[in-house]
């Protein structure tokens, strides 16, 4: 009778087999789907990978209808777009504020973009489970209008709901830092202390208005440019697009360092010799014939200075919506509890779009630790000169101890007639300074067994402990990688949302979310 070898049946192990479940290892069916939506690009790719399959804009031109093929014609690459609407919406999502925005359209957008992931990049043959990275203070309208394209368009089983500072942090591999997320329309620095957001504040000095700035800035040089030429154009000729200034932003924007920018302030005339003032030919315009635009170098720093710093901007003038990002920051770290405090300020974590300006993240990590050298951590800024909380606090014991014995000995040289009178200000030299640090005869008098303990114990500590208590920055691998990290791990996210909740109640009551 006719059987099956033995040899067959045995399970054997090698090298070359495959393991099984047995072994912890997970299948391609158990992979997610992250996806990171922004309001400019939406990216996407499988749990487990290390960067994402796809990064998809939303332009002008990827909103045509069907059968138009404009963008083909040879013709098309000559002729600029102009700007319908107000600065950059054209190639917006969505915007922060919801009035006069068309919820239906932010859909149609969406589930085109998600479409031609699915369709072109993800080549999926049955929904899988979405892991989706959105801001924590994203509106209800905008949240469920996204909900609605996943559950109903590509029937998503279940959504988790991640926030990305939350994810940036993970993929910095910490607990906790401060992440400073510089966006498109607005910048989030959230303070994130064990996978928790324990502080959040916003402002809008970010990309859209870097961008409008440096807008403005290629306007009047091109002015400029014309009227020494003295060719005659019309205004409408010399207004610079929003491509072109995206476009010149992406490829020539720089930022200053703390010295070059306090040395240029200085500066009555704007222009130098330095290297950083040598003319770049810029094109400013694509209709034949061209315009090419000399600007120093150094012009190209300063709608960075103007937008996320707010330089030549009196400070009565910002209100609390847009603050620049290093008093925003050291605001931040100002309100947080003394422990937090320690561990986010030796943790700064840059992410987002204008983050990777050259020398921004650099700038802000000085400016950050100049304003904690400087101020510390009092609230109260204006006390009298040369006092501060410490010498305060300080003053009745050095008063009683320390001007007892320097008066005694002013008297008595001024007993002797060695001397003479004695002014006023070397008077005030000869006293110790109220708060001042102990002389080093006062600390050679403290024994060594307790200054070697001491030193043993910064030892252990710089060994073993954590880093906490400098301004340090840290690199990350940014919100999706996060994502894909956390969702190999099966973490559970904040919220978890499934379909038929979703579908049945909405997000009305909340039942959908948090139930």
């Amino acid at each position: 009778m006719p059987a099956t070898p033995s040899y067959l049946t045995r399970s054997t192990s090698t090298p070359f087999a495959s393991p099984g479940g047995s072994y912890g290892y997970r299948s391609t069916e158990d992979e997610s789907i992250v996806l990171e939506i922004g309001a400019r690009y939406l990216r996407g790719g499988f749990s487990g990978e290390p960067q994402p399959r796809c990064t998809l804009a939303f332009p002008p031109d990827e909103q045509r209808r069907v059968g138009d093929y404009r963008a083909f014609m040879p013709t098309h690459a000559f002729r600029e777009r102009r700007d319908t609407g107000p600065w950059g919406e054209d190639h917006e999502l969505w915007k922060m504020d919801l009035r006069g925005q068309d919820l239906g359209l932010v859909q149609d957008k969406l589930e085109r973009a998600l479409r031609k992931a699915y369709n072109e990049h993800f080549l999926l043959d049955k929904p899988r489970k979405v892991l989706l990275s959105v801001q924590t203070g994203l509106s209800r309208p905008l949240l469920e209008t996204v909900l609605s394209v996943l559950f109903g368009s590509f029937m998503v089983p279940v959504v988790t709901l991640m926030s990305p500072a939350v994810l940036v942090t993970a993929a910095a591999g910490l607990r906790s830092g401060l992440v400073m997320d510089i966006g498109w329309a607005e910048t989030t620095i959230t303070a994130v202390y064990e996978f928790r957001e324990v502080k959040m504040r916003r402002t809008i000095r970010a990309g859209k208005l870097l961008s409008r700035d440096m807008g403005k800035m290629l306007e009047h040089e091109w002015e400029q440019h014309n009227a020494q030429s003295g060719s005659l154009r019309e205004a409408e000729d010399t207004h610079v697009t929003f491509d072109q200034a995206d476009e010149v932003l992406c490829r020539m924007g720089w930022c200053m360092s703390m010295e070059e920018a306090a040395s240029r302030s200085k500066q009555d005339d704007a222009s130098s010799n330095t290297e950083a003032d040598t003319p770049i030919s810029i094109p400013l315009s694509r209709s034949s014939p061209f315009s090419r635009v000399s600007i120093p170098f150094s012009k190209f720093a300063l709608p960075v200075e103007t937008a996320l710093f707010s330089t030549g901007t009196p400070p009565h003038e910002l209100d609390a919506h847009d603050q620049p990002l290093p008093i925003l920051a050291y605001t931040i770290l100002q309100s947080l509890p003394v422990a937090p405090r320690d561990i986010c300020m030796a943790r700064l974590v840059f992410t987002g779009g204008c983050a990777h300006i050259p020398g921004l993240k650099t700038r802000l990590t000085e400016e950050i630790h100049t304003l904690v050298r400087d101020r510390g951590w009092d609230a109260v800024r204006q006390y009298p000169p040369k006092i501060t909380p410490r010498q305060r606090s300080e003053a009745p014991k050095q008063r009683s101890d320390a001007p007892t014995a320097a008066q005694q000995s002013v008297s008595d040289e001024q007993a002797n007639g060695e001397n003479g009178a004695l002014g006023t200000a070397e008077l005030r030299d000869s006293l110790p300074e109220v708060g001042a640090p102990p002389s080093s005869s006062l600390g050679s008098e403290r024994p060594h067994a307790t200054l070697a303990a001491e030193a043993k114990r910064e030892r252990i500590a710089e060994k073993d402990g954590p880093v906490k208590g400098v301004v340090r920055g840290v690199e990350s691998l940014g919100a999706w990688a996060g994502g894909s990290l956390m969702g190999t791990l099966r973490t559970g996210g904040r919220v978890e949302i499934e379909r038929e909740k979703f579908m049945r109640e909405g997000l009305g009551n909340g039942a959908g979310v948090w139930g």
